[in-house]
């Protein structure tokens, strides 16, 4: 079988205890990362990407679908948000078993949204890919080929996933991470990756710097021949100098400011005689001389003690006094006249008061059905309890690791317990044979990884 030089990694592969230096050494070259699924960010992608590009691995994205209203522009402002560049895919993820049959037309949807932004993949199991999906099509639109197929090599593909959950990890990461192969070399041609340029040791009278030595060859960017460099051994090759005139990235700069830094900086200092009439943008200060002269003042600690009036009241206070005294005894007996009244209808209010009690006692919890596709965050919810009837798919979209009753169901009650910037949320599939129940906690923005709660006990 083919061997993994990609993997897909999404918030399942927590990023702050994954080995990446390990998957490199096993020759894994990118990273195809989750950005989002639905109308939700992947908590873990934007530490996926740093990652991916502190230990130089070129990368891509992919988005679950669910097929909600507007979530192809939803996608394409959030792989924007990450960084992704018209140079890299973004892959729609099509396999979620709430998915309408017409694959190929809400693919179009996603395609038309991305239009010219990036370059667009698809992924999808074997099957579906065979059943739904013209090959030939997708070729001619140029469309990548993500196929998934774990017992056999799939027949059509650019990219293979070989292996799902039950793979391993790397090194010291033990979780299962999906091992995936590139036949030819469409991924490492369009990607992000952080290469360090590599010095070579200076010669007596030559210095130079290995990835940018100019060469002649042929750019995939703009389609001509010039005077370029590949600051990836040959997977990328830029032309620096063409019959058009120099072209110049700011990744080139980025690579040459650490050898031209000090040169620059000489020159500013030599240039530049620092005084205070040509420091631009300084704040508005005060000379001394334009202080007043503070002898003239008095310090608060050595003013004389104020005469003690503690035992005293103004006249107007006394005036106000004697005018609230006969108020209050005009109140007095006009309360003396509300109260006989009150007294009347106490059995009519206790009356009122029993029917409420009976009324809170016969209440039951409402459940909200108007929305069962929105997966909220934690600080959208109220202090409080809430029930709401939510699509399994869409608040756990992999159930792929648990046993095979445990992922049956598609409908479920979620209910929410919130206070403060905490919350706890249970939800109970309805629609399967075997009571499942998933748990898990949040805070603010974030919600934390499901946990399952079932019996294990069948009662005869």
């Amino acid at each position: 079988m083919a061997k993994a030089n990609w993997i897909d990694v999404s918030y399942f592969q927590d990023p702050e205890k994954f080995d990446y230096q390990a998957a490199k050494q096993a020759g894994i070259q990118g990273l195809i990362i989750r950005a989002g699924y639905g109308k939700t960010q992947d908590t873990a992608a934007a530490q996926h990407i740093a990652n991916a590009q502190k230990y130089g691995f070129m990368w891509h994205l992919y988005h679950y679908w669910y097929n909600m209203g507007g979530e192809a522009e939803w996608a394409v402002q959030n792989a924007k948000s990450l960084g992704l560049t018209a140079n890299q895919y973004i892959f729609l993820d099509m396999e979620d078993k709430s998915l309408p049959a017409d694959w190929n037309g809400q693919f179009a949807v996603f395609r038309k949204a991305v239009g010219d932004t990036y370059k667009v993949g698809l992924y999808c199991s074997d099957s579906p890919y065979k059943a739904k999906f013209q090959d030939s099509q997708l070729q001619q639109l140029k469309v990548a080929r993500w196929v998934a197929s774990y017992s056999y090599e799939p027949a059509n593909y650019d990219i293979w996933q070989l292996s799902g959950a039950g793979g391993g990890g790397f090194g010291s990461y033990t979780g299962d991470v999906d091992r995936d192969y590139t036949k030819s070399d469409i991924l490492s041609l369009y990607a992000t990756t952080n290469i360090n340029p590599v010095v070579t040791k200076p010669t007596a009278d030559l210095q130079y710097i290995q990835p940018i030595m100019l060469q002649p060859g042929y750019d995939t960017e703009t389609n001509i021949y010039g005077l370029g460099y590949s600051p990836d051994n040959g997977v990328h090759f830029y032309v620096t100098y063409t019959t058009f005139g120099a072209k110049y990235r700011q990744e080139d700069a980025d690579r040459l400011w650490k050898y031209l830094q000090g040169f620059v900086s000489k020159q500013i200092h030599d240039a530049v005689s620092l005084t205070w009439d040509n420091i631009k943008g300084k704040p508005d200060l005060v000379l001394r001389s334009d202080l007043p002269d503070f002898n003239q003042f008095a310090l608060k600690k050595n003013l004389p003690a104020p005469v003690d009036l503690s035992g005293y009241a103004k006249t107007d206070v006394v005036e106000a006094v004697k005018a609230t005294a006969e108020s209050a005894l005009s109140n007095a007996e006009k309360a003396q006249s509300t109260a006989d009244e009150a007294r009347a209808d106490i059995t009519k209010v206790q009356q009122m008061a029993n029917d409420a009690v009976a009324l809170a006692n016969n209440a039951r919890a409402t459940i909200n059905t108007n929305d069962e596709l929105t997966v909220k965050k934690p600080s959208e919810y109220s202090e409080g309890f809430s029930h709401e009837l939510k699509r399994v798919a869409v608040m756990i979209p992999d159930r792929s690791g648990l046993i095979e009753s445990a992922q049956a169901g598609t409908i479920g009650i979620l209910s929410t317990m919130s206070y403060g910037n905490y919350a706890r949320q249970t939800l109970k599939v309805l629609d399967s044979q075997r009571p499942m129940t998933f748990i898990r906690n949040g805070s603010d923005d974030t919600w934390y990884p499901w946990e399952t709660v079932t019996t294990t006990i069948t009662v005869d």
